[in-house]
């Protein structure tokens, strides 16, 4: 694991952040244009209904799926790395097993509940079937994660780029042809399961591209891969990998329960302004999503260097190495924040319009949030490097516990406030990883008697 990390400081490892950077920058662009789009056409009303819907089947879905996706590009890597042309099968075989059963799980659910839970609810029983629509869309977009699987595992990320930015652009258009042409709930969820079938349909090309050109890195023919699914072992998934995989889960269904919670107001609210205020958190997470984007490329920026230098460090030097990294990183990212502040009240006033002027409170407060995590680029690479990932998974579900208590005390009192107020404890949260980093350092110290060498 240690050898993995150190290969971070490779130029190879930049350009590949560098691209997946670019990705994650035109993802986060087509998302801010279809959130403004939504939002211009439909209005706070009816743009809360279609978020609601989509969170609900998110939700299942990243509950369900627990980072599927992350374990496998995981797998897929370390079977490339021992050219192991059976091991690339078993992997993108075990990958369609699990996924499709865990797809058939979230349809199930979300067809199942979703309708009744909206009507409880919401009172809207019309947003619980757009969400159990919504929940095909696991089993359809299972094809584009073998893709993504068997290119980024392969590090083929320009592949990658190409298929994906392409498959976001086009998600743009799906979504200007049903607000513009059509402009209701409906013609949003038929955008968004054409956009699932073309998004795979792009990544079975990419897989079909990259098998042609051949090389020891090359996939494996399809044929192979479906003829493997019945008997293909699906353990490999779980163990240290699934931990990443938690952990990343456990972040990304924290911050957005709040977007299901608060259009739950609407039921106690004469005038029905819960889906109102659900749509301004929506958008709130949106343009905090775009920051977000900034930070990560803050972070990346340093973890290109950071494995090689904790592999060369003694152990003595390794605690001032992450302290400056996390100071540096931190004060960059206050500085991204600051910037952020007058762009996300300009896109608020004048890109979203009427209606929309309450996102910005919560975005604040988002974005203050963000500030632990430039603070915090080091907490995971110092799990892996530590081989503490065990400890980092109890902690950040001890954390999930409380920030859950503090939504639900703070959501039906402050709304979309309460919501990014307990989003922004969660972060906050994050000092005590920090802490954990500082003392278990101090341990090593201690217990090598003030050793000096590698540790």
């Amino acid at each position: 694991m240690r050898a993995r990390l150190a290969g971070l400081g490779r130029p190879k490892f930049v350009r590949d952040t560098l691209a997946a950077q670019g990705t994650g920058i035109v993802q986060a662009g087509t998302y801010l244009a279809t959130s403004i789009l939504i939002a211009r056409a439909l209005g706070p009303h009816e743009t809360g209904r279609w978020s609601a819907a989509l969170e609900i089947a998110l939700l299942v879905t990243y509950v369900c799926s627990a980072g599927l996706e992350t374990a496998a590009v995981s797998r897929y890597a370390e079977v490339v790395v021992r050219d192991d042309e059976r091991g690339k099968v078993e992997v993108l075989a075990g990958l369609l097993k699990l996924g499709g059963l865990l797809a058939v799980l979230v349809a199930v659910l979300v067809a199942c509940f979703g309708p009744d839970f909206a009507e409880a609810s919401y009172g809207d029983r019309a947003v619980g079937q757009a969400a159990a629509w919504l929940g095909l869309t696991a089993a359809i977009e299972l094809w584009r994660t073998l893709a993504v699987a068997a290119l980024t595992g392969a590090r083929r990320w320009a592949a990658f780029a190409r298929f994906d930015i392409a498959a976001n652009l086009l998600r743009l258009g799906l979504v200007v042809v049903a607000v513009v042409v059509f402009g209701t709930l409906e013609a949003l969820v038929v955008a968004a399961l054409a956009h699932a079938v073309v998004s795979a349909s792009l990544g079975l090309l990419a897989y079909g591209s990259a098998r042609r050109d051949g090389g020891p890195f090359a996939p494996p023919a399809l044929r192979e891969v479906f003829a493997a699914v019945p008997r293909a072992p699906i353990g490999r998934f779980f163990g240290l990998t699934w931990m990443l995989a938690v952990n990343k889960t456990v972040h990304r269904t924290v911050t957005r329960l709040g977007m299901v919670v608060i259009p739950g107001l609407a039921v106690l609210m004469v005038d029905g302004q819960g889906m109102a205020e659900g749509a301004a958190y929506k958008v709130a997470f949106v343009l905090n999503l775009v920051l977000q984007n900034a930070v990560g490329a803050i972070a990346s920026v340093f973890l290109s260097t950071l494995g090689h230098k904790l592999d060369e460090a003694p152990l003595s030097e390794q605690g001032g190495l992450l302290r400056r990294v996390s100071l540096t990183a931190g004060c960059l990212s206050i500085a991204a924040t600051l910037a952020s502040v007058p762009l996300a009240w300009l896109a608020i006033r004048y890109g979203y319009g009427e209606g929309f002027e309450g996102a910005f409170e919560p975005f604040l407060l988002l974005a203050v949030a963000n500030l632990f995590l430039g603070f915090g680029v080091i907490v995971g690479p110092f799990y892996i490097y530590a081989d503490r990932l065990r400890a980092s998974v109890i902690q950040n579900i001890v954390y999930a516990g409380l920030v859950l208590a503090a939504m639900a005390w703070a959501v039906p009192r402050y709304g979309p406030l309460g919501v990014a107020g307990a989003v922004g404890f969660g972060h906050a949260l994050l000092l005590g990883h920090l802490v954990y980093v500082a003392l278990w350092y101090r341990r090593q110290r201690v217990s090598s008697g003030g050793d000096t060498r590698h540790g």
